[in-house]
């Protein structure tokens, strides 16, 4: 995507959430990028785990994903939301 950041793969041990070390990487991470590229516009894929550290960083969800194991519609897996936001380092 043209003129966005786009955030992949972050992950937390399950023994390890809720301390604030997602949010930490995440941000450093979103900080980093913004130095050397200039862009504050970021979109990524979340987890309805990880969603509220996005939200929590001024992302916001602009739509919902969901996953369909063998594309079956009666089995819902998993859903995603899909966040944008700006972000200023």
């Amino acid at each position: 995507m043209d003129g966005h950041l786009f955030l992949v793969l972050v992950a937390t041990n399950p023994n390890r959430q809720r301390r604030g070390f997602g949010e930490a990487v995440t941000l450093e991470a979103l900080y980093e990028a913004i130095q050397s590229t200039g862009i504050e516009r970021v979109c990524l894929q979340t987890t309805a785990a990880g969603k509220p550290v996005y939200e929590r960083i001024s992302l916001r969800q602009n739509l919902l994903l969901q996953l369909f194991p063998g594309g079956r519609l009666d089995k819902v897996q998993n859903a995603q939301a899909g966040l944008v936001g700006n972000i200023r380092a």
